[in-house]
């Protein structure tokens, strides 16, 4: 394992996800790619962002902004930045991508040469899976090289 792509979003449990793919990747002497994905804009708009590594959220509503994505873009940049730092890791590389999140994780992770993919599984109801479907089911099933999921589901003691 040599290279080692970490997706994550804007979930407080994204945390657990980039400590652990940063331990790995440490142990296996690997370089780190952290990916956030940009899917919707609705998912931007929530302005109750709990703090994630050093970010906690827009300091805009972004509907009413006239070039939202190039905004979205750069804070996305600032959170992976921020993540940096949260992991004292200066040598990972960060990307920011547009578009349907288990096929842009993908395409990143073969443009990469990524040997391994972390990503962190939420948990989700049964009916919101066979809605929406699960993007670390996705990336699972459609992936060359090895992927690690993460649980990230809150327990009933927390």
């Amino acid at each position: 394992m040599h290279t080692i792509l970490i997706a994550i979003d804007y979930n407080p449990t994204a945390q657990k996800v980039v400590e652990i793919g940063n331990e790995i990747a440490t142990a296996l002497q690997a370089n780190i790619h952290l990916l956030h994905v940009i899917n919707s804009i609705n998912y931007y708009n929530n302005n109750e962002y709990s703090p994630v590594m050093g970010f906690t959220g827009f300091s805009y509503n972004v509907n009413t902004l006239q070039n939202v994505t190039e905004y979205i873009t750069v804070t996305a940049h600032e959170f992976l930045i921020k993540t940096k730092s949260h992991l004292n890791n200066n040598t990972i590389n960060t990307i920011v991508k547009d578009g349907p999140t288990a096929d842009s994780i993908l395409e990143v992770a073969k443009d990469i040469n990524a040997t391994m993919i972390i990503v962190g599984s939420h948990s989700r109801r049964w009916l919101e899976k066979i809605l929406i479907g699960s993007t670390a089911e996705k990336v699972i099933q459609q992936s060359t090289v090895p992927v690690l999921t993460i649980p990230t589901k809150k327990t009933s003691d927390t």
